[in-house]
């Protein structure tokens, strides 16, 4: 065999072992018949404000949205858990949303929540944080209360059950996978970058 020969079947084998490097059922699952509508493939993070390790995977998924892919729309939504703080915390996210705050608001939420050890549990809390934030806490209010972070909320809820959320974070990939088990918030990206190329292939494929 000749040393170009030895060197492509080298090359092969860092391939294949590269591309087996996740598997199906353990390190993601396959969760719809149906990819997600739309041009861009898209990649969903369920998070929770409270959550320590939502709080922790901040920096690598803020960092990956920084050089994603053109082709990938990346989407925030959170957890609708049956809690009253999880459930209040959807619709401060939403009605942020809607408002139009900046997006490092949320950032702010939760270190103030983690690093200062500030739960805020409760919707005066919430609130009370908020204003110090310069958000108008009338505007909060009546948006939170509001037809359409209801909805949001709501299409939030059905989105998890569809995708089989049970812990955050969580991150589902064109409608197709959730993340499964993973060592590190390192190897968390790298299995998104895997499903991205994954469903790119779908895609192309057709």
């Amino acid at each position: 065999m000749s040393k170009w020969m030895i060197l492509l079947v080298g090359l092969f084998s860092i391939a294949t072992a590269q591309a087996a490097s996740f598997d199906e059922g353990v390190h993601y699952h396959w969760v719809a018949p149906e990819r997600a509508a739309g041009d861009k493939i898209e990649v969903i993070e369920f998070f929770w404000y409270g959550c320590p390790h939502c709080f922790s995977f901040e920096p690598f998924i803020d960092t990956w949205q920084q050089t994603m892919p053109d082709d990938v729309e990346f989407v925030k939504l959170p957890a609708t858990f049956n809690r009253p703080e999880v459930q209040m915390h959807a619709k401060v996210f939403f009605a942020l949303e809607l408002m139009g705050a900046p997006s490092t608001i949320h950032a702010d939420i939760m270190r103030e929540m983690h690093d200062n050890h500030n739960r805020l549990a409760t919707q005066g809390e919430m609130e009370n944080f908020l204003a110090g934030k310069g958000v108008d806490i009338e505007a909060l209010r009546s948006a939170m209360d509001s037809f359409a972070v209801a909805v949001k909320v709501k299409r939030a809820a059905q989105l998890a059950e569809r995708y089989g959320i049970s812990g955050v974070p969580s991150l589902v990939v064109d409608g197709q996978y959730r993340n499964g088990n993973v060592k590190s918030y390192e190897e968390m990206i790298e299995l998104l970058d895997y499903l991205v190329d994954t469903a790119r292939e779908n895609r192309a494929a057709g």
